[in-house]
């Protein structure tokens, strides 16, 4: 399972990507969405003893497969790694 912490890390590379002046407005707007929600994600997580369960996916409007999948897209080694 994921952590609260690691989502924190993730949230934070996305916010580092996003303000960067080298990527295109729209990849900033994305990468802005996801750094939203790798926060909300973390505090669902912490609200739930930092256990991440498909409650906590639905309770977000995330299927647990939609989930990984993106996951495995953008959360990869880093959000600044795998989103390039």
């Amino acid at each position: 399972m994921i952590s609260a912490e690691k989502c924190r890390i993730h949230a934070t590379a996305c916010k580092e990507l996003a303000s960067s002046v080298d990527i295109p407005t729209q990849r900033s707007l994305e990468q802005s969405i996801m750094a939203l929600n790798w926060e909300a994600l973390a505090d669902q997580i912490d609200r739930e003893n930092s256990q991440a369960t498909e409650a906590a996916f639905r309770k977000h409007g995330i299927s647990s497969a939609a989930f990984y999948k993106w996951m495995a897209k953008y959360g990869g080694p880093g959000c600044r790694n795998s989103c390039w």
